[in-house]
C-alpha cells in the first residue's frame, strides 16, 4: 500500500535518481522483512521450507540483488546464503555491494560446449538479452560477458548441497541447465520462469525432474532429486 503511494512521486525523478532512490528504499525496508519479489515468490519459498533458517540458494538473473529478488528475504530475515549470478556490470556491482552474505558472480551460464567463450548482452530495464553474433546493429548498452557452466560454478565455490535454484534467464533455461549434471552437486528444488512452459516441461521430464506446483503465469517449481 505504501509503495503505491510513493511510486508516483518517484516517477517524477530523472531515471538515474529514480533508480537510486528506489534501491535505497528497497534496501531499507528489506531489513524489516518487506520485499517486492514478484507474486510473493520469496514468501512461498519460505513456506516451502517451513521457515527454515541457514539454507543455501542460487539465484541466476539476480539483477541488482534487491528489485524483485526471490532470495533477498531468505538472506536478510532467515539467515540463508548462497550464489547470485548477474551478467551485466552495473547491477552486478550493486548486487555485490549489498548482498554481503552471498557470493556474487558475473557470468552468462551456458551449456558445456559454450563454456569459456564470450557473449554480448544488452540491458533493457531489469531484463537482459543475448545479442546474436550475426546482428549488425549492436545496442549501445551491449557488454561482453564470459560464459561458464553451473557445474563449474558449483565446483568453484564448493556448493555441494543447495536447497533451491531460482532461475530467470529470459528463454535460455534449457541451455543453462544443460550445464548442470547433478552428479557431484545436489540442487533440491528449481523455481523457473519458463518462457515456453510446454517445451520446458518436456525438457524437465527428460531430465527426470518432478513438477511440484505451478506458482504463477510462467513460474514453475520442480523437484530435482
Amino acid at each position: 500500500m505504501a509503495w503505491r503511494l510513493i511510486k508516483p512521486i518517484l516517477l517524477l525523478l530523472p531515471g538515474p535518481w529514480y533508480r537510486a532512490v528506489r534501491r535505497l528504499l528497497l534496501d531499507l525496508v528489506s531489513r524489516f522483512g518487506y520485499t517486492n519479489s514478484q507474486k510473493r515468490m520469496d514468501r512461498r519459498i519460505v513456506d516451502l521450507f517451513d521457515g527454515k533458517t541457514g539454507g543455501v540458494f542460487i539465484e541466476v538473473g539476480a539483477a541488482d540483488g534487491l528489485d524483485q529478488s526471490n532470495t533477498l528475504l531468505l538472506e536478510r530475515k532467515f539467515g540463508w546464503s548462497g550464489l547470485l549470478v548477474e551478467p551485466l556490470r552495473e547491477p552486478f556491482e550493486h548486487c555485490r555491494r549489498i548482498r554481503r552474505r552471498s557470493i556474487v558472480e558475473r557470468y552468462i551460464l551456458a551449456a558445456p560446449e559454450d563454456a569459456g567463450s564470450s557473449k554480448i548482452m544488452h540491458r533493457d530495464g531489469l531484463q537482459s538479452a543475448v545479442v546474436n553474433d550475426n546482428e549488425n546493429d549492436t545496442p549501445e548498452t551491449a557488454e561482453t560477458v564470459e560464459t561458464t557452466t553451473l557445474d563449474l560454478l558449483l565446483a568453484k565455490h564448493g556448493l555441494r548441497d543447495v536447497d533451491i535454484l531460482s532461475l530467470d534467464v529470459e528463454g535460455f533455461e534449457e541451455s543453462l541447465l544443460d550445464g548442470y549434471s547433478g552428479e557431484n552437486y545436489r540442487i533440491r528444488y528449481l523455481l523457473v520462469e519458463a518462457w515456453d512452459p510446454d517445451r520446458f516441461a518436456n525438457y524437465a521430464e527428460r531430465r527426470g525432474w518432478r513438477l511440484v506446483e505451478h506458482w504463477g503465469t510462467q513460474d514453475y517449481l520442480y523437484e530435482l532429486v
